[in-house]
């Protein structure tokens, strides 16, 4: 037996994905979803377009550009989209049983107690001793130029891939700006730093 998809209006979808009517309309002009089905006067909006807006989301929380958003929601289907959805939402369920279990192990912090700064968990970060095992210093910091394919036709993009420790890299886009060298240097270091026993 099949679910009945709920039809929602523009202002319906709305509140229901938690962004502007103005919002949808950009993405619609902007294909990053489908025009609606309209019914008389009425433009007619689905599931699909709550879980889609979903996926946008998600992809605009990690920062890939709405070019390339474009390009990866406009070619999935729904049970597609459905899919990565389920498959981020594994992922964060993960994250956040990890999250939960470092902070019942964490020194120093007593129950419900708040950081107050980024600085004081990187300072509690670097006074305790990470769970695993380290790689050799030798495997550490071995920039690798990857390219993958690029979004248009025949197009290449490079990569520096950066091991930092075991089961953790760094991917910066190539070329970067000379002024952002150091600030990745600092990062490289702090990660070694912090990953190194």
């Amino acid at each position: 037996m099949s679910v009945k998809e709920t039809d929602y209006s523009i202002n319906e979808l709305a509140k229901r994905a938690r962004v502007s009517v103005r919002t949808i309309r950009f993405y619609i002009s902007e294909g990053l979803l489908p025009a609606p089905e309209t019914r008389g006067r009425y433009a007619v909006y689905t599931d699909e377009y709550l879980d889609r807006l979903e996926l946008i989301r998600r992809l605009k929380d990690s920062f890939l550009p709405l070019k390339e958003i474009r390009a990866t929601v406009s070619a999935l289907s729904w049970e597609e989209v459905q899919a990565s959805l389920a498959d981020l939402r594994k992922q964060d369920a993960q994250a956040q049983r990890i999250a939960m279990a470092g902070e019942k192990t964490s020194q120093g912090q007593r129950a419900g107690e708040r950081r107050s700064s980024a600085a004081e968990y990187i300072a509690e970060l670097l006074s305790s001793k990470p769970a695993n095992r380290p790689l050799p210093p030798a495997q550490v910091n071995q920039p690798a130029l990857i390219h993958l394919p690029g979004p248009a036709a025949g197009a290449e993009e490079s990569w520096q891939r950066i091991h930092l420790a075991l089961g953790l890299e760094l991917h910066i886009h190539q070329p970067i700006h000379s002024s952002d060298q150091q600030k990745i240097e600092q990062i490289v270091r702090l990660a070694k730093k912090l990953f190194s026993s």
